[in-house]
């Protein structure tokens, strides 16, 4: 689910830049996130990439999220957030499953699946509980403290991108929640 979606999205922005590349002689009404959205449905028509979304995420709910590893959960709910799109049952679902992981100590996350969850919801305005970012919180602080504070080097491992700190603390505006 989440890679199929990942490289759907993925190809409509990829689809913008060439657009941007072409520069006068291709005009968008919109840039951004609706940019990206235009050219998929100039590309595959409005209809089909709603169909392909809504049914993506009718499978990966009745197939049970528990299957899927972080990285999926990250990419599927990204994929959306790149076109645009907010599917609450899909959202809500991701959300309790990814609390459950972080919550009981499951699995390890990377920095990218953790600033990517939030950046989604934020970018669709997903309002997600704040047990969800308190959860991200717990696990982020778990990971990254020391007997003195945060350990530098704890923190550079597990967000190794300086972008993903940025998209966490932008998630953390957006939605409202600061922890």
């Amino acid at each position: 689910l989440g890679n199929l979606l990942w490289s759907y999205a993925k190809q409509a922005q990829l689809s913008l830049e060439v657009i941007e590349a072409l520069g006068d002689d291709v005009n968008l009404v919109t840039t951004g996130r609706l940019a990206v959205y235009e050219t998929s449905c100039l590309d595959n028509g409005e209809a089909n990439i709603k169909g392909l979304f809504v049914e993506a995420a009718r499978a990966a709910e009745s197939f049970g999220l528990s299957q899927y590893t972080n990285q999926d959960l990250s990419n599927a709910v990204w994929a959306f957030a790149t076109l645009g799109l907010l599917h609450s049952g899909l959202f809500k679902s991701v959300e309790n499953e990814v609390k459950s992981r972080l919550t009981n100590n499951r699995t390890k996350f990377r920095g990218q699946e953790i600033s990517n969850l939030l950046w989604s919801y934020a970018t669709v305005n997903a309002q997600p509980d704040p047990s969800f970012i308190d959860a991200i919180s717990y696990y982020v602080a778990r990971e990254c403290m020391g007997r003195n504070g945060i350990r530098e080097k704890s923190l550079t491992s597990l967000f190794t991108q300086r972008q993903e700190l940025a998209n966490l603390a932008w998630g953390c505006a957006v939605v409202g929640q600061y922890p």
